[in-house]
């Protein structure tokens, strides 16, 4: 066997991911919730971004009543004559909250609001993301923080008076090291010196209800010993409680849809989404500065406030031109209800647009939208297909509508079997196999004929 060491020249191309086009790509995932976050840190990380208010929207144009989201953000595209874009007035009346899904509100968000209201320099802002971002799901920092920041290079010197003020929000308690910090910082806002050293130096008898004990070393009468506990029993244990999953709020569509006149109106929905713009104040500090590591420093922020506009821009465009192709591809759907689902892949519009099926996905991930039958993930329109005799093909969402149908109309003493399904459809020119009755059956939670039979 002959072994040789050769050099070779070998010319590749790749796709370099750079810090900006990893904002770029994570930008298009974020759902609603998740991108608020994300425009709130920037705007507590950047001099150069500020928040745009409503008030400020309408001094700045002389849009109409009439005047739409869309006619002033995308301005720039010209949509087909089969889609109209709806006024303000109609897309505040189409809501309905009683279609809306929930999930739960989440901690950070509550938290990054209130420190907001703090003054912190650049470096505390940085210490203070990574300690909220890295409570555990009692709303504790239970990591060490000599270990934890060692790694970032700052020293619990640092860290201490920021965590200080993270320990001043509310629920009471939030960022807390452990349960007995927890309970001393909810003790501290009763003002009750007497529950504070109970706390702080007799907390494994308080744990253990060592009242005896308490008593004899604090010099107080058992009665007083317990009135202490009882207030004691009532602070909270675990302060992110009330942001666990039973607690929940609306999820607001990103995408308005609807039928009017033979027409689809189709819109984006920016309310409750933080809008930012490069500060009115970028030319001066730019003029103020003198040092050449502020200088570098501010010539870094505008850069990526530039690059955040532009992906932001970017990111709405895309998701306003799939949910349009998305709407024309499931015109039926729109028109006729859910039974008319046509089997739809991610290529099917990426092809469409000109993009590639990763950024279709992305851009569909946790986002929703709202038609005339519900609040439906846009992720719910891309579903495969089954034959349909020849005809069009059906998805398999369809099917699965049919078989629900009959299974909900069926007669409860003498219940279809999936062949009598089967046959059913057939003759409605639906070709389907036994096992795929089954298989869509028992997803949905049926079970077979047999147990839905009702006794005489």
């Amino acid at each position: 066997m002959d072994l040789r060491q050769n050099q070779a020249l070998k010319l590749s191309s790749q796709l370099l991911m750079t810090p900006s086009l990893q904002q770029a790509i994570k930008l298009l995932q974020l759902s609603r919730h998740e991108l608020n976050q994300h425009l709130t840190k920037e705007l507590l990380e950047n001099p150069l971004l500020e928040e745009v208010f409503e008030s400020e929207e309408k001094e700045e144009g002389p849009a109409t009543s009439e005047e739409t989201v869309e006619d002033i953000s995308f301005s720039c595209f010209e949509m087909d004559s089969l889609f109209e874009r709806p006024s303000k007035k109609n897309l505040e009346e189409s809501f309905d909250f009683e279609k809306t899904l929930t999930e739960r509100p989440k901690l950070f968000d509550s938290l990054l609001a209130q420190l907001a209201y703090f003054e912190l320099s650049s470096k505390q802002r940085q210490i203070a993301l990574l300690i909220l971002g890295n409570l555990d799901e009692k709303g504790f920092f239970s990591l060490s923080l000599e270990s934890f920041f060692d790694k970032e290079g700052v020293s619990v010197a640092e860290v201490l008076p920021v965590l200080k003020i993270l320990q001043q929000l509310e629920p009471h308690g939030v960022c807390a090291r452990n349960l007995q910090e927890c309970l001393l910082l909810q003790a501290k806002e009763l003002k009750d010196p007497l529950i504070e050293t109970m706390i702080s130096k007799y907390f494994p008898d308080l744990l253990s209800r060592s009242e005896e004990k308490i008593a004899r070393g604090m010099g107080l009468s058992l009665e007083e010993v317990k009135g202490l506990l009882v207030r004691v029993s009532k602070m909270e244990p675990v302060p992110a409680r009330a942001f666990a999953q039973e607690n929940t709020h609306f999820i607001v569509p990103d995408v308005f849809v609807s039928f009017e006149g033979g027409n689809f109106c189709i819109s984006l929905n920016n309310h409750g989404v933080a809008q930012v713009k490069l500060s009115d104040q970028a030319d001066t500090f730019s003029r103020c500065v003198q040092g050449s590591k502020d200088k570098v420093f501010l010539a870094e922020k505008l850069k990526s406030a530039n690059w955040l506009l532009k992906t932001l821009e970017q990111r709405q465009k895309t998701l306003f031109q799939v949910s349009e192709a998305l709407v024309k591809k499931q015109r039926a759907f729109f028109e006729n209800g859910p039974l008319y689902l046509r089997p739809l892949i991610l290529k099917d519009i990426a092809d469409d647009l000109g993009l590639h099926e990763s950024t279709v996905s992305r851009i569909t991930s946790s986002k929703y939208i709202q038609s005339s039958w519900g609040i439906f993930k846009l992720k719910y329109f891309f579903t495969s297909c089954v034959s349909q005799g020849g005809e069009e093909a059906l998805s398999s969402q369809a099917i699965k509508q049919m078989i629900k149908t009959l299974l909900n109309e069926e007669d409860s003493y003498a219940p279809l079997s999936d062949q009598k399904i089967v046959n059913i459809l057939a003759k409605r020119s639906v070709s389907v196999a036994r096992r795929t009755v089954t298989k869509y059956r028992q997803q949905m939670g049926f079970a077979s004929a047999s147990f839905r039979k009702k006794k005489y």
